[in-house]
């Protein structure tokens, strides 16, 4: 563990645009020590083995291991041949691709691709109107190193250790994304969130009201998709539940109170980190104190990391004994 931390927090450390990579490792650091705890170890271990031995977990899993590798592989090899992606980009989704499918599986691979395909519509939604504009994705919208590892490295990291972080981080990126590409085209006016100042369309940190109606509705779609996979697969957010609960229930028999504590837990998380996002663009990235991409894996991170919190304290308040 404390090796992987090392390891990941170097790696942060070699991001361009940061205000302070003395803040920027341990909070690295801290993430993983967070995650890499009796669950999370558990859950990784389990998925290792199903991937590679046909026991663990989820034996019986509906897509087998190796074919949903070889499938993540043809995918990544589509969208370079597609120009959605370069090069390095290609071969980087593949890469963390490859991570969730270890350890997620096909249902976590499911909210993969629901993601990919989402953001990589909402990019060409209105392309028209943002080419007239001047604002439209460079380079025909082809997602590049940084845009890929901004936003597939937190995931990826999530993947092996927690599956509601890792639903948490995807549905926030996918809001992030729709939300931006919407208000690009939107009628409406942006506004800068913090000091609610009209900018024009495609300001960083902007938000827009038809850009943020459709991104907290991506947060619901997957907030939905998560209680459907809590139904019909019970343990799957097994690996999740002394994290929140800690021995107030648990989502192996999936309660109204478990299950209503998750996708309560689940949906403000997301919400907060959204419009977070919106608050460090807007106050850092603008002015260039961090890049973007610093931007997108404090997002993630903070999705993640906060649906535990909020799950936690909830929980803590409805096990309080009742006064006489």
């Amino acid at each position: 563990t404390a090796f992987a931390a090392a390891f990941l927090a170097g790696l942060v450390e070699t991001l361009p645009g940061q205000i302070d990579d003395n803040l920027t490792v341990p909070l690295m650091a801290w993430l993983v020590f967070s995650f890499a705890d009796a669950e999370g170890v558990s859950h990784l271990l389990n998925a290792v083995g199903e991937a590679f031995s046909g026991a663990g977990a989820d034996s019986a899993a509906l897509v087998p291991t190796p074919a949903l590798l070889a499938l993540n592989l043809g995918l990544g090899i589509a969208a370079y041949l597609l120009k959605w992606v370069g090069r390095a980009s290609c071969a980087l989704g593949i890469l963390f691709g490859s991570m969730v499918v270890i350890g997620v599986g096909w249902r976590g691979y499911s909210f993969l691709l629901a993601f990919y395909l989402i953001s990589q519509l909402s990019a060409f939604f209105g392309r028209k109107i943002k080419s007239q504009r001047g604002i439209a994705e460079p380079d025909g919208g082809r997602r590049g190193v940084g845009s890929v590892f901004s936003k597939g490295f937190i995931p990826a990291l999530f993947a092996l250790v927690s599956p509601l972080a890792f639903v948490a981080s995807l549905a926030v990126y996918a809001a992030d994304t729709v939300a931006s590409e919407v208000g690009k085209t939107s009628g409406g006016k942006a506004r800068l969130l913090f000091r609610r100042t009209p900018v024009p369309a495609g300001t960083v940190g902007a938000v827009s009201g038809a850009g943020s109606i459709a991104g907290l509705g991506v947060i619901l779609v997957f907030a939905t998709a998560a209680v459907l996979c809590s139904i019909s697969a019970p343990a799957y957010f097994l690996a999740d539940d002394a994290r929140i609960f800690a021995g107030c229930g648990s989502f192996a028999l999936v309660g109204g109170i478990d299950l209503a504590l998750m996708v309560f837990s689940l949906v403000v998380a997301c919400v907060t980190a959204f419009f977070a996002e919106s608050l460090l663009n807007e106050k850092a990235v603008a002015r260039g104190w961090i890049s973007k991409e610093i931007g997108h894996l404090a997002a993630g991170a903070l999705s993640g990391s906060l649906v535990f919190g909020i799950g936690a304290l909830l929980a803590a308040a409805i096990s309080l004994p009742v006064p006489p």
